[in-house]
């Protein structure tokens, strides 16, 4: 369900007070671990005039919510200029979690807001509205990832030259991991994009697909192979896949594979392998349009 505000709000969304033209989008550009803290590199693309002046005048701030299974906490940022940094102790992440961020755009004083070009015509020209401190002004959409104690994903991509003009080699073979086999010109070109900013959008999307395309293979794997359970349940790969998974219909992901394995069906493992990457092949697409109009 979208929000309603009572002033003026900048969003990607329907409910956005300004243009169509007007957006207030994050993206996860970069993840890694350390021994101390989760480490996630957010880039920010807000376009509007209006809000920009009152940042730089010091009227607003910018600032990323971020939400774990156990904590949520704010940071405040200086500037948008750059990619914001988001440092997470792990002594405050689960050794499995789901880390959820959200920016926004709030008052740091009283401000007056008055009409401008970049709002909706729903706006009479002689609008005004005098706002107090903390008053949302923009909110972005909320970017999704997984942390895994380990710090390393359950996805691993790895060169087999023999795999080259032959399309991907899936496995779950390995306990540690799905692993996908491809060839050399493909292992170049995927880690050239993965490093050219340019092409981060691109980036997104492939790694959306690949992630896609792993669980798919995994769960079908096991389905079609019709292997009691025990035979996977304690792999690393397996447990992520459970810790992602949310849906009424079932208890868990291995009462979804039994499921599935007792009656295969074709559409509900293909609704499921992307609920369990939080539809992110869907959102990225999307992301990418609003991010080259």
């Amino acid at each position: 369900m979208l929000k309603r505000y009572s002033i003026p709000v900048l969003t990607s969304e329907e409910n956005s007070a300004y243009r169509d033209n007007y957006k207030f989008d994050i993206s996860i550009v970069d993840q890694r671990t350390t021994k101390e803290f989760a480490v996630i590199s957010v880039k920010v693309d807000m376009n509007s005039e209006t809000l920009n002046n009152y940042l730089n005048s010091l009227s607003a701030k910018i600032g990323l919510r971020i939400s774990t299974n156990l904590h949520t906490f704010f940071n405040e940022y200086s500037g948008i200029s750059e990619d914001l940094e988001v440092k997470i102790p792990v002594t405050q992440l689960e050794r499995i979690d789901k880390i959820k961020i959200v920016g926004y755009i709030l008052t740091s004083k009283k401000v007056i807001y008055d009409w401008n070009e970049e709002l909706k015509e729903i706006y009479e020209q002689s609008y005004k509205f005098e706002l107090l401190p903390n008053e949302i002004l923009g909110e972005s959409n909320e970017e999704i990832t997984n942390y895994r104690e380990a710090g390393s994903s359950f996805i691993s991509i790895c060169k087999a030259s023999d795999q080259s003009n032959k399309g991907l080699l899936f496995s779950i073979a390995k306990e540690n991991m799905i692993q996908v086999k491809v060839g050399d010109e493909y292992n170049e070109s995927f880690n050239k994009l993965q490093s050219e900013e340019k092409k981060v959008c691109v980036k997104d999307i492939m790694n959306s697909f690949l992630a896609f395309n792993s669980i798919l293979y995994a769960i079908n794997k096991m389905v079609m192979e019709d292997e009691p359970i025990d035979k996977y349940s304690k792999n690393v790969w397996f447990k992520a896949l459970d810790y992602n998974f949310d849906d009424p219909k079932y208890d868990d992901f291995e009462s979804f594979i039994t499921a599935m394995q007792d009656k295969c069906d074709v559409d509900e493992i293909m609704r499921i392998a992307q609920a369990i990457m939080n539809n992110q092949l869907e959102l990225k697409t999307i992301d990418t349009w609003r991010r080259i109009r």
